[in-house]
Parts: C-alpha cells; structure tokens; sequence
C-alpha cells in the first residue's frame, strides 16, 4: 500500500520569493562594494550603506552586511589608517 505524503512542503511559495529578493539584494550590495573598489562610489557613501544595514537588525540585512564587508572590507578606511599611522 502506498501513502501519499500529506504534510506541509518544505519550502512555501512565501518562502522562496523571500530567499530569491535576499539574493537579489546581496548581489545589489556586492555591485555596490565593486563601483567602491573602482573608485566610483566614495568612502562616505559606503559609510551610510553599513549604518543602514546595522539599523535594519534584520537578518536579510544581516547578510547584505557580511556580503559588503566581505567585498570592501580590506579597501575601507585604508587610507585613513595611513594617515593616523603618519602622525605618530
């Protein structure tokens, strides 16, 4: 005798159009630490971006902000440490 699977699917529709807009916005994030590292977006623009993801606290924006920093992260703020760096 064969039994039909009735419970509940694991991914609902909901839940799919959900992880397809994360995806869309990581990868929106990724192109905007991309235009940073040539030069086309400014420092201070990219400042604005990470406080706005942090005050999200959300976990989609969570992920943007581990997806930027992981693009930008060793560009940012390195032209600053070499100023402190001279003063001292």
């Amino acid at each position: 005798m064969c039994r039909l699977n009735t419970s509940r699917p694991r991914f609902s529709l909901k839940n799919a159009m959900k992880m397809k807009v994360v995806m869309v916005l990581m990868c929106a994030y990724r192109f905007i630490g991309e235009l940073f590292k040539l030069k086309m977006l400014t420092e201070g623009i990219m400042h604005d971006c990470i406080r706005r993801l942090l005050r999200a606290r959300d976990e989609e924006s969570l992920e943007c902000l581990c997806r930027l920093l992981t693009t930008i992260g060793c560009d940012l703020d390195k032209d600053r440490t070499r100023v402190s760096t001279r003063r001292l």
